[in-house]
């Protein structure tokens, strides 16, 4: 886990030379590391990344059903995706995260 300040430049820059999953899933191993490199682990980092979106290109090329039936089931996603998807995409509160910053989150907007 990078340190946020770390990992937005990071972020912007894979955007901005890679447009999408289906870019990022054709991009080399070796040039997604090098964007990776400020992060630490950027072999495997990449590596996690590239899987993961040649897994979300496969099903939207072939048009096929989704292989995974929970977040977890995908490559390099663990309990932080799944808390994360739970509380930003289904709308959930009832999320125990073990993240002091979705944690915090949760609390913030408690009531809102």
């Amino acid at each position: 886990k990078a340190p946020g300040a770390r990992a937005r430049p990071v972020l912007s820059m894979l955007r901005l030379f890679h447009d999408g999953q289906n870019d990022v899933a054709r991009a080399s191993t070796y040039t997604l590391s090098k964007l990776l490199r400020p992060l630490g682990f950027q072999r495997r980092r990449a590596r996690l990344i590239k899987e993961l979106s040649l897994t979300f290109d496969r099903h939207l090329l072939y048009g096929k059903e989704r292989s995974w039936l929970q977040v977890t089931d995908l490559p390099g996603c663990g309990k932080y995706a799944a808390d994360s998807w739970a509380i930003f995409v289904l709308e959930r509160r009832d999320v125990a995260p073990t993240d002091k910053e979705l944690r915090a989150y949760l609390a913030r907007t408690a009531f809102g």
